[in-house]
């Protein structure tokens, strides 16, 4: 038992000494790997997984059925003040969950967060990874988004006490793209930075029914010793089999844009003018200033489009991390000339 013991305090110095060390890596040009750099980067303070997806009842191509967000954090800052502590020791690194489900026909939502901490492997894994997953246990939810394969196939499995669960495999149609050969800079600090833009979807949905789906999303990867700023972001999806990724922070007037064309090349856009409009909700119908999406022009593609929530009900009040509006929308305007229309997710904050 003396043994046991013994053990158990080791352990626990460990993990609370390994929450002491700060991040020390640093942003350097360098080509990013696929798909070993799916995995998490711990050298790094700030990473995080993102997808933001659109998604039809099978059959049902006209409008989408659902819309959703599926975020995981990662972050490890010790040296912040308001890091999480044991005792007075600075925990090791933590990670946060957000997911929202929408119901684009009922107007039903559902925002989903919890916190997992590492250091508490002791008493249960609530988080492991690898180069090809992610799972997390968390507070009533259960998450698995793995990479298997080839960079070009991903699966997410959630379940929640609340009463939702989605299924979603995925494919993707284009090779990765890194915006600015992988490294952006950001207000306070750089970051690596790849998306996958066009993926196609299959797979089933519980919320408030059971729905077989299928669909796009677009995923994101980001990774770096950065602080977070006020920003507004779209990932822009035509019905030309053309994406747009769009990236500005209102604060320091830094810009990246980036076009991928149908066959996966791209073409820089710096140059482009977002003009925001009105103002953002909570969900209980409080005003925020954050601005809603407008139109957009960009000059080196001849392109103006109007950007147009199909809900301004996509507020996410975190308790984690800033307060932010992000959600679907519709797009609408000529490129080149021609018409084209789609759909948008903006996120925005301030």
């Amino acid at each position: 038992m003396k043994k046991f013991y013994s053990a158990l305090i080791l352990i626990l110095i460990v993990f609370l000494l390994y929450g002491c060390t700060i991040p020390r890596n640093s942003i350097v040009s360098r080509k990013i790997r696929f798909p070993k750099d799916m995995a998490p980067h711990r050298g790094y303070s700030v990473e995080w997984w993102y997808q933001t997806g659109y998604l039809y009842e099978k059959g049902k191509r006209s409008i989408p059925r659902f819309a959703y967000e599926f975020t995981a954090f990662r972050i490890y800052k010790p040296n912040n003040p308001n890091w999480p502590k044991i005792l007075v020791i600075p925990v090791g690194e933590v990670w946060d969950i957000h997911f929202v489900i929408h119901d684009l026909q009922t107007g039903k939502r559902k925002f989903i967060e919890d916190r997992f901490l590492p250091v508490l492997y002791v008493l249960g894994p609530t988080v492991e990874t690898s180069e090809a997953h992610l799972d997390m246990r968390g507070n009533g939810e259960a998450i698995k988004f793995h990479f298997y394969g080839d960079i070009h196939h991903l699966y997410l499995d959630l379940r929640s006490d609340s009463g939702v669960e989605m299924h979603l495999r995925m494919t993707a149609l284009k090779p990765p793209v890194l915006y600015n050969n992988g490294i952006i800079s950001m207000p306070e600090g750089k970051s690596y930075y790849y998306s996958l833009t066009r993926i196609r979807v299959a797979g089933s949905v519980r919320f408030n029914g059971e729905y077989t789906v299928e669909g796009e999303t677009w995923y994101d990867h980001q990774w770096g010793n950065f602080s977070a700023q006020p920003w507004n972001w779209f990932s822009i999806r035509l019905n030309n089999d053309e994406e747009i990724m769009l990236f500005s922070f209102p604060n320091t007037g830094t810009k990246y844009g980036t076009l991928i064309k149908k066959d996966g090349t791209t073409v820089p856009l710096n140059d482009f003018n977002v003009v925001l409009e009105g103002r953002m909700l909570t969900p209980t119908g409080k005003v925020i200033p954050i601005p809603m999406p407008g139109t957009i022009a960009i000059s080196k593609l001849g392109a103006e489009f109007y950007v147009e929530a199909m809900s301004k009900m996509q507020f996410n009040d975190s308790r984690y991390t800033p307060p932010y509006w992000e959600g679907i929308c519709t797009v609408n305007g000529s490129l080149r000339g021609r018409s084209v229309r789609g759909f948008a997710f903006f996120e925005g904050w301030r």
